[in-house]
């Protein structure tokens, strides 16, 4: 069992969490805040600390993993990713060891898999800092680009490419062969047939398309 740190204190973590602890690959040793976030002193029973006193925890014997939401195009747990892999640390991927997943599944670093009904086809790749939550299906080969979230329920069919810092809704599916563009959302129980340019919200009505160079995304997240 690898010891790790767990950053975040929110409802992401508290999720990761209960898993890391039913899966029993990992255990956490410590949740990690930013300073002005350290408001207690434990969390789930474990040490809460700030990021800088982290040097208690050296990468040489400590991995991590960035358990946090999806706010603004998931771009707060990219930042989290790169602060860690700068300071040395390796970031591990908390994958659900039921699920049944292709062998020929390929993905990165920092990604989360979640339970037993996630289906993921051969020949899927996701990059570094994905997350997948319960009751998706991801085709064969589909591309999901790093720091992109997959809520809970969401059908992707062969072939899709959902570039960088995405997010797909409950419920929501995208057909065959169809390209998101990057920071783009896909709303709740929205069908998406052709290609999403970049910085876009799908919505449910009549699958429109809302194109956002001002950054009502944000808004739509919140």
């Amino acid at each position: 069992m690898q010891d790790i740190l767990l950053f975040g204190i929110g409802l992401t973590s508290e999720v990761i969490s209960y898993y890391i602890d039913k899966w029993g690959d990992y255990r956490i040793v410590a949740y990690v805040v930013d300073k002005p976030f350290l408001k207690k002193k434990e969390f789930f029973g474990k040490t809460v600390i700030s990021t800088e006193s982290l040097s208690k925890y050296p990468p040489s014997q400590y991995k991590a993993f960035v358990a946090v939401g999806y706010q603004n195009y998931n771009f707060f747990r990219e930042q989290k990713v790169d602060e860690f892999r700068k300071m040395g640390y390796e970031l591990v991927s908390i994958v659900n060891p039921n699920a049944p997943l292709s062998p020929h599944l390929v993905y990165g670093n920092n990604c989360l898999i979640l339970p037993d009904d996630a289906q993921i086809m051969p020949y899927a790749v996701l990059k570094d800092n994905v997350f997948v939550y319960v009751g998706c299906t991801i085709g064969h080969h589909t591309t999901i680009y790093d720091n992109c979230w997959i809520a809970a329920g969401a059908t992707i069919a062969g072939n899709v490419k959902i570039q960088k810092n995405c997010f797909v809704g409950v419920g929501a599916a995208i057909g065959n062969g169809v390209n998101i563009g990057e920071k783009s959302v896909i709303g709740c129980g929205t069908t998406v047939t052709k290609n999403v340019k970049p910085v876009s919200v799908a919505l449910h009505q009549n699958t429109k398309v809302v194109h956002d160079p001002e950054g009502l995304y944000i808004t739509f997240l919140k």
